[in-house]
């Protein structure tokens, strides 16, 4: 009985761990007012998207917006069908580099998809 159980708990500790569950919770203000503290790091993300579009990569086709609060940070979503609609409120999951680019050097920026992050868009349109 306690084996069940505990296999049952160590299953929800990684659920969880793969949902997104160890990402810290920021702001888009707060990962472009700091954006050192966050490079590297998984973070959670909620926000109004803006400028929303794709683009062709060696990594294939990136969805591409700014996600803004008071201020905005560029997010790059690899590997997904989803759509973003401009003025849509989205949440999402991924990795903030400070610095982010080979060819053409872009700051601040959220990649999700292709390697680590998850989507996870809102459904409901910012006002």
């Amino acid at each position: 009985m306690w084996g069940t159980r505990l296999l049952f708990a160590a299953a929800g500790v990684l659920a969880i761990a793969a949902c997104g569950g160890g990402a810290k919770a920021v702001t888009p203000t707060a990962l472009a007012g700091d954006p050192t503290t966050y490079d590297g790091q998984s973070v959670a993300v909620s926000g109004t998207a803006k400028n929303v579009h794709t683009r062709k990569t060696r990594r294939g086709t990136a969805l591409m917006y700014d996600l803004c609060d008071s201020s905005c940070i560029h997010v790059f979503q690899f590997g997904s069908s989803t759509t973003v609609a401009e003025g849509s409120a989205v949440n999402v999951t991924g990795t903030f580099r400070q610095s982010f680019g080979r060819m053409q050097r872009i700051d601040n920026v959220l990649v999700v998809g292709g390697r680590g992050g998850r989507w996870n868009p809102s459904a409901s349109p910012s006002q």
